[in-house]
């Protein structure tokens, strides 16, 4: 009766830390939360290349008429297909500029973007160089 006592106790133990262990694995992290200064915008492109854009700002060095931009794309090439670019840049005295880089269909492209950003949205134009030719646009975002 006491072994088969200690085998109980033993199984309950075991289960109890194998039930720790894999809570921990299946817990969804937390999202990181931007910190307090920076900007979420989401955007679109029309013109010959449609697509979608986000980019995040943040200030450089507590400087708010100064951001940092980084962000991603997607870009929709009728005759080279779909892809994806990056975006990188600034944002100064409500002005961006940001240079775009990406793939699509193996081909590599750059451009960059510009315009105007005030407290909730911006419109500006871009411009990308591929294989194909130039290619330019406008764009519209909002915080």
């Amino acid at each position: 009766m006491a072994d088969r006592l200690s085998y109980i106790l033993k199984m309950v133990l075991l289960f109890g830390i194998v039930s720790i262990i894999l809570s921990g694995c299946v817990t969804p992290k937390p999202q990181p939360q931007p910190d307090a200064g920076t900007d979420i915008w989401t955007g679109e492109l029309t013109g010959v290349i449609p697509g979608g854009f986000k980019l995040t700002a943040w200030p450089k060095g507590g400087n708010q008429d100064f951001q940092i931009v980084k962000g991603s794309m997607n870009l929709k090439m009728t005759s080279m297909g779909s892809g994806t670019a990056d975006l990188n840049g600034t944002i100064k005295d409500g002005i961006i500029e940001a240079y775009i880089s990406g793939l699509v269909d193996s081909y590599y492209f750059s451009g960059s973007i510009k315009g105007n950003i005030s407290e909730n949205r911006g419109t500006g134009t871009w411009i990308v160089d591929t294989p194909d030719g130039k290619y330019e646009g406008k764009w519209t975002a909002r915080k």
